[in-house]
């Protein structure tokens, strides 16, 4: 590290194909017949994947190898559960389909090359200090721990499909959940620098992400002819976006060197710790959006081989809060089709 003038090894770590991956995973599914008219299938998945490692390499150091300083691992775990329920209320089709999914994903990476760039670049090297503020070795390492959870429910009707005059009717409803957890290590890092309950911690994010979208949906499709067929369909919807928690420095640590009274940390808190063990609260943003979208079909079947068709349709993907809570929410995407 040429500011702090530190060196460091890696033989503790170093070794070949070092980045192998285990993956397992199984999948059950029942149908039940209640009676003539209904049934219900209840289905669980889930899959556990252990990868150590990097899929990277750096050119200076030749084909397919790296030079890091960490053990690097990720440990991702899923499991899904769904129940479809289907059957008919007089001679309307019912469908109700639910599910939940549940995430963890725990890992480790490197962040010694970026410690080495800020080391190189922007003289930070001699910032990292242990608490007689001599200089240490500023090779960071991130602790991540992501936990994840998603609920979807989804019910419709349909008319009868025989009919010249058809209709299917349903609603939507879908809530998910993303806990953030990065935690920036320096091994021996200044007690008085580092997150407040944080040991050796110059970085925090603990943040929990929400979404939530709900929508009503219909659509109409009328015969014509025997061969010609017009649908027209609505979708109504209505989307929540929020991000709130912490991340940043050690209020401590940005005053000592002068970083700028706004920079993310303690020192823009506005509220106590609302997820889980920050020291505080300095991001709670969100965002909502409701709108309709549209779709109209025609068809024309000229024989038992050929159709013809026009379709004319309208797209929708939300807009949220960024990662980044510094910045402003982004925009929702709209398509033409």
């Amino acid at each position: 590290y040429p500011e702090s003038g530190v060196l460091d090894e890696n033989s503790d770590v170093a070794e070949d194909n070092y980045n192998d991956v285990d993956t397992i995973g199984a999948r059950i599914a029942l149908g039940i017949d209640l009676n003539e008219n209904w049934t219900i299938t209840p289905q669980i998945m889930g899959q556990v994947q252990e990868s150590n490692g990097i899929f990277a390499q750096q050119q200076s150091q030749g084909d397919l190898e790296v030079m890091h300083w960490f053990p690097e691992w990720n440990e991702d775990s899923w499991v899904q559960g769904a129940l479809t329920v289907e059957g008919q209320v007089s001679n309307f089709d019912i469908t109700f389909a639910a599910s939940r999914l549940e995430r963890d994903v725990d890992s480790n990476q490197d962040y010694a090359d970026y410690g080495y760039f800020y080391d190189t670049y922007l003289g930070s090297g001699a910032y990292f200090t242990d608490n007689a503020f001599n200089v240490i070795n500023p090779a960071q390492q991130v602790e991540g721990r992501d936990r994840y959870n998603r609920d979807t429910y989804e019910l419709r009707m349909a008319s009868p499909a025989e009919n010249p005059l058809r209709f299917i009717l349903g609603a939507f409803y879908q809530h998910s959940e993303h806990r953030i957890h990065q935690r920036y290590i320096i091994e021996g890092f200044n007690d008085a620098h580092e997150v407040t309950g944080w040991p050796d911690t110059i970085w925090l994010t603990e943040q929990l992400r929400t979404d939530e979208e709900s929508a009503l949906f219909g659509e109409v499709a009328f015969d014509f002819t025997p061969n010609l067929t017009a649908t027209l369909g609505m979708r109504a919807f209505q989307t929540e976006n929020s991000l709130r928690g912490y991340f940043g420095f050690n209020d401590d640590f940005a005053a000592f060197y002068g970083l700028a009274p706004d920079y993310p940390g303690e020192q823009t808190c506005i509220g106590p710790a609302s997820v889980g063990n920050e020291p505080c609260t300095n991001l709670d943003k969100s965002t909502e959006e409701d709108g309709e979208l549209y779709r109209a079909n025609l068809t024309y079947r000229i024989d038992d081989d050929r159709m013809i068709y026009a379709t004319y349709s309208e797209g929708f993907r939300p807009g949220g809060i960024n990662r980044r809570g510094t910045l402003p929410p982004y925009s929702s995407d709209f398509l033409d089709n």
